[in-house]
């Protein structure tokens, strides 16, 4: 069985019996889920979002299911509200959320407690064509937006 600390595996945990993902493996498969097929622009006041006020982010659409995906990071030690401007976004639609924190930064799964840090689902809707999110600390989100 593997220990936390040197050595510690980085994608999964495992025994003779179970098996569990680590955060960065839940980190990889929601990028894997939400890859998309074009690349958005994605910009604060004009800007790249790249480190500004703590958030990173990058967003895609899928053209075959009509869905734009934002994945976006939050590092800093406090909840972040942002309101993202979505072209196209369905007014009044719901809105996938799936975010991957923890009440620690030392929070790890191990076999013993392997839903420590796992995603959690949430939904909001949009209004017209916006969308406002809490970003909880330390945080990797991914919002789910059904555009036109």
């Amino acid at each position: 069985m593997w220990k936390h600390g040197s050595g510690a595996p980085d994608l999964i945990w495992f025994d003779n019996l179970q098996t569990v993902g680590t955060p960065n493996f839940y980190v990889q498969k929601l990028y894997g889920n939400y890859k998309g097929s074009n690349v958005l622009p994605i910009t604060a006041n004009g800007a790249a979002l790249t480190g500004k006020d703590s958030l990173y982010a990058s967003a895609v659409i899928d053209q075959p299911t009509k869905t734009a995906y934002i994945k976006i990071v939050n590092t800093s030690h406090q909840t972040k509200t942002v309101t993202f401007n979505i072209a196209g976004a369905a007014a009044n639609s719901n809105v996938k959320v799936e975010t991957l924190a923890a009440t620690a930064l030392s929070s790890y799964n191990t076999l013993e407690k392997p839903n420590e840090v796992t995603p959690v689902i949430s939904t909001l809707k949009t209004k017209k064509s916006s969308l406002t999110a809490s970003l909880k600390p330390a945080s990797f989100t991914v919002i789910s937006v059904p555009v036109k």
